[in-house]
């Protein structure tokens, strides 16, 4: 359900595992995406993930999230995502927006 509603919803740049099992699914987002400035705002949306700095000791991991699809229902996953892929697509325009100020 969640791979499937990432593949209709995010948007263009954003990858992601296909686990075979597990709870989890790791997200890696566009450059300029930071999962961890981003979060307050989807958790606005009653969407929360882990963001990718929490797993890395070096910095590493700005772009990418920990995504849980063992324990929401189905219809909880696709609101979710489908929420998450809005606050990606908003978080896309703002970092497109501040690079052109800059150019």
């Amino acid at each position: 359900i969640m791979e499937k509603g990432l593949g209709d919803n995010m948007p263009e740049g954003v990858r992601w595992t296909h686990p075979a099992g597990g709870m989890f699914l790791w997200a890696t987002f566009p450059d300029g995406i930071d999962t961890r400035a981003m979060f307050p705002k989807s958790a606005e949306r009653n969407v929360a993930y882990v963001h990718g700095r929490s797993f890395y000791f070096d910095g590493r991991g700005a772009d990418q999230a920990r995504l849980n699809f063992s324990h929401a229902s189905d219809e909880n996953i696709k609101v979710g995502v489908e929420r998450l892929s809005a606050v990606t697509l908003e978080e896309l325009e703002r970092v497109r927006a501040e690079k052109k100020v800059v150019a």
